[in-house]
């Protein structure tokens, strides 16, 4: 069986990856004191979980990744490939053995390539 990948060791790769956007708020439930009292008795808060916020997530958009694991371009350094009766998935390493790894569908050569495809799916959700 032969696969072929997108990508090869040594490639340059650029990561695009969806950013949700979230906003934290205090708790309705115990005005995020963490805990509520019921019955003269003290209980976890069960709608914060005894964080004293909630968070919540809003529009979702695709973007050529950037964080601190994950630089817009970098080398690939390892490939794994995945083969099933159903679907071959393949990963890419930045890092080598270690760190995170990016499914070929959201790594790309070239920074241009990534932005259309980020540009793509971002209609696409719309």
């Amino acid at each position: 069986m032969e696969i072929k990948t997108k990508l090869s060791i040594g490639d340059d790769i650029f990561v695009i990856q969806e950013n949700i956007k979230t906003v934290k708020k205090v708790c309705e439930v115990c005005n995020g004191e963490k805990n509520i009292i019921l019955y003269d008795k003290k209980y976890e808060c069960p709608e914060c979980r005894g964080h004293g916020i909630k968070i919540e997530y809003g529009s979702r958009s695709w973007m050529v990744a950037e964080t601190k694991y994950t630089s817009k371009k970098d080398k690939i350094k390892r490939i794994d490939i995945e083969v099933t009766e159903a679907k071959i998935k393949t990963a890419y390493f930045p890092w080598g053995t270690s760190g995170n790894y990016f499914y070929e569908e959201d790594c790309f050569v070239t920074l241009k390539e990534a932005q259309a495809e980020c540009e793509r799916r971002n209609k696409e959700d719309n």
